[in-house]
């Protein structure tokens, strides 16, 4: 599958040296995944805050069912 996305270009040299590139498709996939990314850096602090909040309702509920 990577083969489909990046480039491998080896050079016969010491230290061996590697270069990469995206093909056409890993370009258009990058395009694609860019904007979820991009997202979720800037709610990054949102999405922390709300897993924070639903473990610590979660961790209530297993306590007052524990309890009864």
């Amino acid at each position: 599958m990577i083969a489909l996305l990046e480039r491998r270009t080896v050079h016969s040299v010491v230290p061996p040296r590697v270069e990469c590139e995206l093909t056409a498709l890993g370009v258009s996939l990058h395009e694609v995944i860019r904007s979820p990314v991009i997202w979720t850096e800037e709610h990054r602090r949102g999405i922390s805050d709300a897993r924070s909040a639903y473990d610590d309702r979660a961790e209530e509920q297993e306590l007052l069912t524990v309890t009864r």
